[in-house]
């Protein structure tokens, strides 16, 4: 009961601060690194799905917690409930939002804001009551071991 009640604020506090203007048929891939960890965001843009399910989830937006840059990007994606695992595929929830300034979305860590023309990253909690937040910095691609 408490991963749905969690899962609920999330979606409730992540569309209430969703900008309008957003860039429909995107495809941008980031690596990005706050504090020990590496996150994969895979942002890509498609037609919905008929099935209801596609309405809070996005097939092609996920993402990956790592601590290496050698992460399966092949993997299946699934729903994360509870604390993220690392070096796991989870499917982000709707709505995100890329805008020609800044990147939009949710993650089991936070809220996350990312600047397109610098790509700093600031993360905050996904509480509203708690004032914490991260910094971080990302970059455009996959950056993994095999890329470099």
């Amino acid at each position: 009961m408490k991963k749905l009640s969690l899962l609920a604020i999330f979606i409730v506090v992540s569309c209430s601060s969703i900008p309008k203007t957003t860039i429909s048929n995107h495809n941008i891939q980031l690596t990005c690194e706050v504090g020990t960890f590496i996150y994969y965001f895979n942002l890509q843009d498609e037609p919905p799905k008929s099935h209801p399910i596609y309405r809070l989830i996005s097939e092609n937006a996920w993402y990956i917690k790592s601590k290496n840059a050698n992460p399966d990007l092949t993997q299946e994606s699934s729903l994360a409930f509870g604390k993220d695992k690392l070096d796991k595929k989870y499917l982000l929830v709707k709505p995100y939002a890329v805008t020609e300034d800044s990147l939009f979305f949710t993650t089991l860590a936070g809220q996350w804001e990312v600047n397109r023309y610098n790509l700093k990253l600031l993360l905050t909690s996904p509480f509203p009551n708690d004032r914490d937040y991260l910094t971080g910095t990302c970059e455009y691609g996959f950056q993994t071991a095999q890329s470099k």
